[in-house]
């Protein structure tokens, strides 16, 4: 069987709302992540535990693969 990479970023808006985008592809990821920072906004790479976490559990999700 061929495990399959997910690739999750968690950022937070201007607004304070929470989000978590969700890639396949890492080139996808890295853009995304870039695109952030130039608008000033903070993002970091989470695992699967984390993102089952209650902390994210009322994020948004974007499935972006």
């Amino acid at each position: 069987m061929k495990k399959t990479f997910r690739y999750l970023l968690a950022f937070e808006s201007a607004e304070g709302i929470m989000s978590v985008a969700e890639f396949g592809m890492y080139d996808d990821y890295k853009s995304f992540e870039e695109e952030l920072g130039r608008q000033g906004l903070a993002s970091r790479l989470i695992n699967e535990k984390e993102f089952k976490s209650p902390e994210f559990q009322k994020a948004n999700y974007l499935d972006l693969r």
